[in-house]
């Protein structure tokens, strides 16, 4: 664009009227340029206040959570170095809890068998013989692990005692003169 040629060639085409019309259009047209320029300038102005905000807030953010983390970190380790002085402190007593717990679990078992006897005697006046049959199979097995020991040799007699009951019991069931084929089944 050159200045002088472009004016030279207005005036030779164009009246004085259309060249003051013209004046005036160009000088509305760098107005709202101008104009247009300045709001481009204030909108990217704002912008970039609002982007420095930002950056200094995510700065402050970063700082903080730094120190967060490291005091995180500081109260990781001291935790850990507890939970180890307590298993340190725990370890001898350990194998002596052990030890109780598998104690505690024998004279559980000592009880359930020391009962057993009682229970299949319940379940056979009861009229319950699958329970019954149940608890002596179950019990046979363990009474029979420890038969050396003279309490399980008489908790076993006795449970075979109950179980003989229970045989003539079924057996007489079986032979009466009313043995129905529901009272059989019922037996």
């Amino acid at each position: 664009y050159v200045a002088e040629k472009y004016t030279a060639r207005i005036v030779k085409t164009k009246d004085m009227d259309q060249i003051l019309r013209h004046d005036s259009e160009l000088v509305n047209e760098t107005k709202m340029l101008e104009s247009d320029l300045q709001q481009m300038v204030y909108e990217n102005y704002s912008k970039f206040l609002s982007s420095l905000d930002t950056i200094k807030a995510m700065k402050e953010n970063v700082a903080s959570m730094q120190e967060e983390m490291n005091r995180l970190s500081d109260n990781m380790e001291r935790i850990t170095q507890s939970a180890n002085s307590i298993a340190e402190s725990l370890a001898p007593r350990r194998g002596h809890i052990e030890q109780l717990v598998g104690v505690n679990k024998a004279l559980k078992k000592i009880q359930l068998l020391s009962e057993l006897p009682e229970k299949i005697r319940q379940c056979v006046d009861a009229g319950e013989f699958v329970p019954a049959v149940r608890f002596y199979t179950l019990g046979k097995t363990m009474l029979a692990k420890y038969g050396h020991i003279r309490m399980f040799q008489d908790l076993q007699h006795q449970c075979d005692q109950v179980m003989q009951d229970l045989k003539i019991q079924l057996g007489e069931g079986v032979h009466t003169p009313l043995a129905t084929p529901e009272n059989v089944e019922k037996v």
